[in-house]
């Protein structure tokens, strides 16, 4: 079988698909390490206006490689074109958006190292 991405260089292929449909499209990351013992890499991607659709498209994306499986979750907006200078989301939705992603995560039962917890995630 194929051996699972990395998840740094699984956003970076993604960014790079919106960078060529988008005018003007930013690219954050906001976490990359381990989570529960497992890569972890979440970006922002900001697309202010589609090429081919002309509107804009906001992503929060957070992906996981496990041990036999890989984890993509994403939160997205489409809307009007942003203009330049112009927030893609409210405060507010990014953190709602972060909290949703910070809440998954994936565990294993069979495993010391990546224990599931009692009652949702993070698991410290």
């Amino acid at each position: 079988s194929q051996p699972l991405p990395d998840p740094i260089e699984f956003i970076d292929l993604i960014s790079g698909d919106k960078e060529r449909a988008c005018a003007d499209f930013e690219g954050f990351g906001t976490f990359s390490g381990f989570e529960n013992g497992y890569p972890t890499s979440v970006h922002l991607l900001i697309c202010p206006r589609n090429k081919e659709t002309k509107k804009s498209e906001v992503s929060m994306i957070k992906v996981i490689r496990g041990n036999d499986y890989f984890y993509t979750i994403t939160r997205a907006r489409q809307g009007a074109p942003l203009d330049k200078g112009v927030a893609p989301l409210s405060e507010t939705v990014v953190a709602a958006w972060s909290i949703y992603l910070r809440s998954i995560g994936v565990c294993d039962t069979t495993r010391a190292e990546h224990p599931c917890p009692v009652s949702g995630f993070p698991v410290e």
